[in-house]
């Protein structure tokens, strides 16, 4: 099932109790003067659609030890090509279970708490697969949702209270943990879109080229116990956040077109056309 809006930004939501959806990303530029003529921009429109799996991202009422995977296809149904796809959490609402009376077994958490009790296992991306044996790639390997709400995103954005220390410290175990082809430096973001110099990079018009994101994440088992025998991560029963993964999709630079006339075909393709 697709989700399609025109927006700014597109954004999948995913709860440790809720649900995932999905949202296309457009970008239009202001109209050009142009001599017995008019220029229409083109679009740049991401569409997420879970394949091969139902529409819901439910990953609540877990328990340790449990695990999921889910494959997200990232679908560009725009006229531009995308060079990359960017992957941020932007904001968590963290409810923590008040317990009731003769329970015993709920405990007071923060958000963090609660996130890095799930860890990332594997992302993998380019899982449609190019026939080259170089696909799909494995992207990140085990980071904690906690680091990763850390990490993503701006210094300034909302993170859960955390000092500039602990974000870098997170982002370090983060990006220590990620492959550098696919980090974007400059906003503290994952690309999630294929990076292969050697065919086609991110999602191009022409030839249609989805992606297929893989993610899996487990509720980390944890055998450690109380003094009085029972185990540590009780105190997490009942507890739940509601995760906004943001995914924006960005368009290749601009290049010089003076000898052009009419429609741009290059701007259908990875690396403005190069390839």
């Amino acid at each position: 099932m697709k989700i399609k809006k025109r927006l700014a930004s597109g954004a999948v939501t995913a709860t440790l109790g809720i649900s995932l959806i999905g949202v296309g990303t457009w970008a239009a530029f202001n109209d050009v003067e142009q001599v017995n003529g008019s220029v229409a921009a083109g679009t740049l429109d991401l569409v997420l659609n879970e394949s091969g799996t139902a529409t819901n991202f439910d990953i609540s009422k877990l328990k340790p030890g449990d695990h999921m995977t889910r494959n997200i296809e990232l679908t560009n149904e725009g006229t531009l090509a995308i060079k990359d796809v960017l992957l941020s959490i932007e904001t968590v609402s963290f409810q923590d279970y008040t317990g009731t009376e003769g329970d015993g077994n709920w405990g007071d958490n923060d958000v963090l708490d609660y996130l890095n009790e799930f860890t990332v296992t594997v992302a993998k991306v380019g899982n449609e697969g190019s026939g080259d044996g170089e696909f799909p790639k494995e992207i990140v390997t085990n980071v904690s949702l906690g680091d990763f709400y850390l990490a993503s995103g701006t210094m300034e954005g909302n993170r859960a209270g955390a000092s500039a220390a602990e974000i870098n410290a997170a982002r370090q175990r983060v990006w220590g943990s990620v492959d550098p082809d696919y980090i974007d430096t400059a906003s503290n973001r994952l690309n999630v879109a294929t990076v292969n110099p050697n065919e086609w990079t991110g999602l191009p018009v022409d030839p249609r080229d989805p992606d297929i994101l893989q993610i899996s994440i487990e509720f980390t088992d944890d055998q450690a116990k109380n003094d009085d025998g029972t185990y540590v991560q009780n105190k997490f029963q009942g507890d739940s956040a509601s995760i906004e993964f943001m995914f924006e999709a960005r368009q290749w630079d601009g290049q010089d077109v003076s000898d052009e006339e009419g429609y741009i075909e290059s701007n259908e393709q990875a690396d403005n056309g190069n390839f």
